[in-house]
């Protein structure tokens, strides 16, 4: 009588086996890691985690602005470079803590504007030309053991690739980067996710430097 049940399970083996094939690649892609990791399967991006991998990178490093100083476009004129400034939140400096910056004394921060809170709302960087490279040091996490998500979008603002870091310091001490090789980056978010921590940079590189065409 339980001979047609084991024949079933045995012809259901092969449909088991393709499902675990394609499974695990997806398990390996969520595995926390030390590193920041490939968020997106269906991306061409490579993510970088450290910033010798961008070739005569461009780098802004924020201490030339006074602490609590609205960035703004005030790298614009001299890389091509916007934060955002707008109604829901605004990238400004923070100098007071000069010993956990990547390089001291002014990191970029994630400042909301009241009421409103930094929950669910990234930190946004546009570019006026389009990036083969993109990166930076990221901290703030103290030690709420928060994860970070950096995107990187093209100019019709679609995604085209993202890298996740599973554990955000406190200092700023991991680099996040994304390498597209096409050259198609206009734009980059950092998210904490449902976090109330400021999402935090320190040196942003990238390249090609402002007046060079992306090379394929």
């Amino acid at each position: 009588m339980r001979k047609p049940k084991f024949t079933m399970i045995l012809a259901a083996f092969p449909v088991l086996a393709v499902m675990l094939l394609f499974a695990i690649p997806a398990i390996a892609l969520v595995n926390p890691g030390q590193n920041p990791s490939v968020a997106s399967a269906q991306q061409q991006c490579i993510p970088l985690n450290d910033p010798s991998g961008i070739p005569a990178a461009t780098l802004i490093n924020f201490d030339d602005l006074p602490n609590a100083a609205v960035i703004a476009d005030h790298y614009r004129q001299t890389f091509g470079v916007t934060f955002e400034d707008g109604r829901q939140t605004q990238a400004i400096t923070y100098g007071l803590e000069p010993e956990k910056a990547h390089s001291a004394p002014n990191v970029a921060i994630n400042n909301p504007i009241l009421p409103g809170d930094s929950a669910g709302v990234p930190m946004h960087i546009n570019f006026d030309e389009p990036k083969t490279h993109v990166g930076f040091y990221v901290g703030n996490g103290e030690t709420d053991q928060i994860s970070a998500l950096m995107t990187a979008y093209d100019d019709a603002g679609g995604i085209l690739c993202q890298t996740r870091l599973q554990i955000v310091p406190e200092s700023h001490t991991v680099f996040m980067g994304l390498y597209d090789p096409d050259g198609r980056i206009v734009s980059v978010s950092l998210d904490y996710g449902t976090s109330l921590l400021s999402e935090s940079i320190d040196d942003l590189y990238f390249a090609p430097r402002r007046g060079i065409p992306p090379t394929r």
